[in-house]
């Protein structure tokens, strides 16, 4: 699908396939409601499961890529290459600067209301960083009150600090913990070679192309990649 609009129409083509007849787009929608309320109602184990599973996940220090992968532009980027994975910590010192602000503002769920809306898309739709990335900028800004109440409690309140400083490490390890738990999220190759491809690097390609297909011959993408480098030499 190249736009929404076309997503669109393939639902309400396979909604009036199913029902044998012209569909008006609210037909569609209560058609897709009803759907979907009845495989809920039909498997509510398996939604639980789902929701817990990907609850999981946006707490998971693990990256779940999309159509970008920090785990690949590390392999082209010195600076991502160096810095920490970015989860782990803006949801510790994130999470737990929400709670100290909670403790002393009451406005803080102006504040809480972007992540939890974010885990909340999380859960129910798919655990795609596409969807955590929306609360990177609140558990960002998060992250600077910690800091800032850590200073300025550490010389006067340093129990209260401490408190926090603990909170801050218990969600971290957890974080890292959970990712640990599950396995990095396959290199798209194919997506580099086509990389290369794109900015005129053939030699480049093809040469990844044919150590990655040697490596993983069942991997369909790159085969094509490398047959359309070898249609660009004219091999």
């Amino acid at each position: 699908y190249l736009s929404p609009s076309e997503i669109w129409r393939g639902y309400a083509a396979e909604a009036a396939k199913r029902q044998g007849r012209a569909l008006s787009p609210p037909e569609v929608d209560r058609y897709w409601k009803a759907a979907a309320r009845n495989f809920i109602q039909q498997n509510p184990a398996r939604v639980l499961e789902s929701i817990l599973r990907k609850t999981l996940k946006f707490f998971s220090a693990n990256e779940t890529p999309i159509n970008r992968s920090l785990a690949e532009e590390r392999m082209f980027s010195p600076v991502l290459a160096w810095l920490p994975a970015p989860a782990a910590w803006l949801l510790a010192m994130g999470i737990a600067g929400l709670a100290w602000l909670a403790a002393q503002d009451r406005r803080w769920p102006i504040v809480a209301a972007p992540i939890l809306i974010g885990l909340f898309t999380t859960a129910i739709f798919f655990a795609e960083d596409r969807f955590r990335f929306h609360t990177m900028t609140m558990l960002a800004l998060c992250s600077g009150i910690w800091i800032d109440l850590i200073i300025r409690n550490l010389r006067y309140r340093r129990k209260q600090a401490l408190a926090f400083a603990v909170a801050a490490g218990a969600v971290g390890g957890a974080s890292v913990a959970l990712g640990n738990a599950n396995p990095p999220p396959p290199i798209h190759w194919d997506h580099i070679v086509w990389g290369y491809i794109k900015m005129g690097r053939i030699d480049q390609a093809q040469t990844l192309a044919q150590r990655i297909a040697g490596e993983q011959p069942r991997n369909g993408p790159v085969w094509e990649a490398l047959g359309y480098t070898a249609v660009l030499r004219k091999q």
